[in-house]
């Protein structure tokens, strides 16, 4: 059986007897609003890499990722800086993974790309890097973003992206490009970071400069896999630009009512997560609306197996009123 169908079936039984448990009694009701706290990992320096650098004809196409876990970056301080020994251009950058396109004003003359940021003894550069025009072949994904009609917070089951892209053919070799995509459960790749999609759709490209939609990507914690590919008329396959990306974060926390004394209610959390998050819950127990007690829940970030990706813990009041109606929020 697969791992999805596995967890389906898991959960479907779960579901199913939390259920029946819960019909035999109506003291207290179970409100799920999560509240989760997502703890750090130890601090690290701050840091950056360029992820693509590349000229597509006159355009230096790049995606760079900034991380800054220990938080040394003053705000707003953080650019790409390109230079060429006849001009020098700034452009704001945000942390994590950006992209942008730059005109080569000087098609002869060698451009380098700086990433810098201040933090707090003037102004350190974390990364750079060097590129010139091409006169061959060459293509890049120049941006990726999600659908800005999609509402998050109405949990949508599938997700849609606008990929751009760009390329150039001065020696006309190519007999047609194709985007292509694939997605995985990022809970596989935990257990193998090595995997990929088994299978991709594709899209044609047909303009120099592009936009193309992906869609029904699953809205439940999976990485997306965008390869650009030109077929060339000499049988040849290039891979112009690939690259990843997650979908929104989400963590599935419930509550169930399991146990119901005359002055006590026991409740079953559950909480699923990736293996390199912390996290910390609190159940609140009210009565009208005045809380009376709360319960902390912590999960610590599990190893990489997938088996122990699933917890449930019992969560317990004591001490409650008979015949009173209590409501447990998570």
């Amino acid at each position: 059986m697969s791992l999805e169908k596995f967890k389906k079936q898991r959960d479907e039984n779960l579901r199913r007897e939390m259920i029946s448990k819960m019909l035999a009694s109506f003291a207290v009701t179970a409100v799920v609003v999560v509240a989760v706290v997502v703890n750090a990992a130890p601090a690290e320096p701050a840091a950056a890499r360029f992820l693509l650098l590349s000229a597509v004809s006159t355009e230096i196409v790049y995606r760079v990722n900034v991380s800054d876990p220990g938080l040394t970056i003053t705000e707003g301080s953080l650019k790409v800086v390109i230079e060429s020994p006849y001009e020098r251009y700034e452009e704001p950058l945000e942390l994590g993974t950006s992209s942008g396109i730059h005109q080569m004003v000087y098609q002869n003359s060698e451009y380098t790309l700086f990433i810098k940021a201040k933090m707090g003894f003037g102004e350190e550069t974390l990364a750079k890097k060097s590129v010139v025009a091409s006169t061959t072949l060459s293509g890049a994904v120049t941006n990726f973003a999600l659908d800005e009609n999609i509402d998050l917070t109405t949990n949508p089951q599938q997700l849609r992206y606008k990929i751009s892209t760009l390329y150039d053919d001065p020696q006309s070799v190519v007999s047609n490009l194709t985007l292509e995509y694939g997605y995985l459960s990022s809970y596989y790749l935990e257990y193998d970071p090595e995997a990929q999609p088994e299978s991709y759709a594709s899209i044609p490209i047909t303009s120099l400069s592009q936009d193309s939609w992906i869609e029904n990507i699953p809205n439940f914690n999976y990485v997306v896999f965008i390869r650009f590919v030109a077929y060339l008329s000499d049988s040849q396959v290039v891979i112009l630009d690939s690259l990843q990306f997650a979908t929104p974060f989400i963590l599935s926390a419930s509550i169930y009512q399991t146990n119901l004394g005359s002055d006590f209610v026991e409740f079953s959390f559950f909480a699923e997560q990736t293996s390199k998050i912390h996290a910390a819950f609190m159940v609140n127990l009210y009565k009208d609306e005045t809380l009376v007690d709360h319960k902390n829940v912590e999960i610590a970030a599990s190893s990489s197996s997938m088996e122990q990706d699933y917890h449930e813990i019992i969560i317990r009041f004591d001490n409650l009123t008979p015949e009173t109606t209590y409501q447990a929020i998570l």
